[in-house]
């Protein structure tokens, strides 16, 4: 075991990494760090572990308030301990935060391979579950479609054992994209086509929304484009009066280009108009772009070509900003 006194050094590093939050004008965040980095101080083993644990759900997946340099002592003292669930847990947590926040999926296999026979021992068939699944997302995120596939099917293994069909759930979805980006196309929608199944048992919009979404796309890669039609507006009818706007600029932008490719403009500017639209409730600079180029070709189509102009002339000026 870890002897307790090695973590002194990095407790100190916390208080002093934390202090960022005051700058940033937040009083009442710093105030709670402030608390529970004197906790830290003041207690030992399995009670220091309880405000470790505090503070890096408190700073979670900000780089501004030094989560990583935070989760990565709370792991090592949680290890120390002899607190393996819950250093598994957080190492999950760090995991999805170089995969998805930081875009950094190496660091993530790194983080697995680090820790993962030292902690699947003390770790509960949901932990390991969720171990192998954000694993797997790492090999996918890199390119290894293969090994990725394996680690789904793993993660989908320990999901049984514990009966959680939520993870369970997941690792079939994210199988699905597997299977269509190497190309077996029959077996990623059956396998889609699970996942929501699985998901609508669950009650979980977000992830049935996904799953649509993805047989929507698959089904127009491969020129199915009625039936592509058909998933997105289920998944539009689903969403309803919702705000989920993200999952509307999706739905509509991948309606618009199969409307491009089947010659329908003028559906294909309706639903261009109503991707912006959804986008304009949540601004989302990523895909904005390539709305407007959309939007200019639909309008060209529809000869409508002050219009065009008028949108390339925001096109051009984001260009002109972010020289991209």
């Amino acid at each position: 075991l870890i002897v307790l006194m090695r973590f002194i050094p990095y407790l100190i590093l916390l208080c002093f990494g934390v202090k960022l939050a005051a700058q940033n004008g937040d009083v009442a965040l710093q105030s709670k760090i402030d608390i529970l980095n004197s906790r830290i101080e003041q207690t030992e083993k399995g009670e220091r572990l309880v405000w470790l644990d505090s503070l890096t759900y408190l700073t979670y997946h900000n780089p501004e308030l030094k989560y990583d340099s935070i989760v990565r002592q709370t792991i090592k003292f949680a290890i120390g301990i002899d607190s393996l669930d819950l250093a598994a847990n957080q190492v999950v947590d760090l995991m999805g935060f170089h995969n998805n926040v930081l875009g950094k999926p190496k660091e993530g296999l790194l983080l697995f391979n680090t820790y993962f026979e030292k902690l699947k021992a003390g770790s509960s068939f949901k932990t390991i579950a969720r171990l192998y699944l954000n694993a797997a997302d790492s090999y996918y995120y890199t390119g290894d479609i293969d090994t990725s596939y394996e680690y789904y099917a793993l993660t989908k293994d320990y999901a049984q054992k514990a009966k959680d069909q939520q993870l369970f759930g997941l690792a079939t979805l994210y199988t699905g994209y597997n299977q269509s980006e190497a190309g077996d196309f029959a077996e990623a929608s059956m396998t889609f086509k699970e996942a929501s199944q699985l998901f609508t048992t669950l009650k979980d919009t977000t992830n049935i929304l996904a799953a649509k979404n993805a047989l929507g796309v698959l089904y127009s890669r491969n020129a199915f484009y009625e039936e592509a039609e058909k998933e997105r507006n289920e998944a539009i009818l689903l969403i309803g009066k919702t705000k989920r706007y993200r999952a509307l600029i999706n739905l509509y932008y991948n309606a618009a280009e199969d409307n491009s490719r089947t010659g329908d403009i003028a559906k294909q500017l309706m639903n261009t108009k109503a991707a912006a639209l959804a986008n304009s409730k949540v601004k989302t600079t990523l895909i904005y772009p390539k709305i407007l180029v959309q939007l200019i070709d639909a309008y060209c189509k529809n000869d409508s070509v002050g219009q065009a102009q008028k949108y390339f002339e925001d096109l051009n000026a984001i260009y002109l900003k972010d020289n991209t």
